[in-house]
Parts: structure tokens; sequence; C-alpha cells
């Protein structure tokens, strides 16, 4: 190899920042479980106001996050979020909920949320949602 030139991969790694919030345990386990094994980084919170904390303190690719948590909802969680005027974009939010009630999704995708998933979670569904939201920053969990 001449010199001035390093070896370097065909492809780079973009590994994805994934902030879970979600109430229920055996369901946050599940969800951490699908997406760690797709090379997603998880963190996880179990309510909103935990959510809030873990956001101002790292940078999250997205948020997955349950309509419904004890202290405040999944929509005040991301509206507290977008209020704090952080310097860097806002994660794109997903919301999880049990309830298939078009008036709460209309409500989250005008407040600004990337997409809406009813319970029970499909994972294939879920998986292919979060790879075309990444679709333009690389795969996601892939190369880049």
């Amino acid at each position: 190899m001449p010199d001035g030139e390093s070896a370097r991969p065909d492809s780079l790694i973009t590994v994805r920042r994934i902030l879970c919030v979600e109430d229920e345990p055996a369901l946050l386990e599940d969800l951490c479980t699908e997406l760690v094994d797709q090379g997603f980084l998880v963190e996880t919170a179990v309510d909103g106001l935990e959510g809030l904390e873990l956001l101002a303190l790292g940078e999250f690719d997205l948020v997955l996050c349950d309509m419904r948590l004890p202290g405040m909802t999944g929509l005040e969680l991301m509206r507290a979020d977008l209020a704090r005027g952080r310097p860097r974009p806002q994660p794109p939010f997903v919301f999880l909920t049990a309830y298939a009630d078009e008036e709460i999704r209309h409500e989250a995708l005008a407040g600004g949320a990337a997409d809406f998933i009813v319970k029970p979670v499909d994972y294939m569904q879920l998986l292919d949602r979060l790879g075309q939201l990444f679709e333009g920053a690389g795969n996601a969990a892939g190369t880049g």
C-alpha cells in the first residue's frame, strides 16, 4: 500500500441509537431483544419523565414510544422534548399504542410523529418502518 493511504473497509457501519419508552416490562424486553438483534443500540425508559431525562442527556436517532405512559403521554413527551429548544434536531418519534383510534393517530402525526404502530407489535412491520425512516441516512443498522 502506498504511503499516506490507509486500509479501510469497503463500507462504513452506521449504528443507530434508539430510545425505547414503554411501561409494560414484557413488551419493553421484547422490543429491546428484537432491536438489539438487528444491530441497534437501545436505551430504555419506563415512563415519560425518564424518557425526557434520557433525551436531554444523549443523542438518539429515533424514539420508539408508547402513547400512554405514567407521568405523561408519549405525545406530551415529544412536545416537551421539542419545546426544549435543543441545539441538535429532535429525533423522529414512532408511537406504539394498543388503541387503533384514528383521532389519536391523527393527533400524533399532526404533532410531528414520524409513524404510529398499533399493538400487538408486528416486528417485521416495525423493522421495515424503521428501515424506511433511516433510509435517507443509510440502512437501519447496516452499511451507510
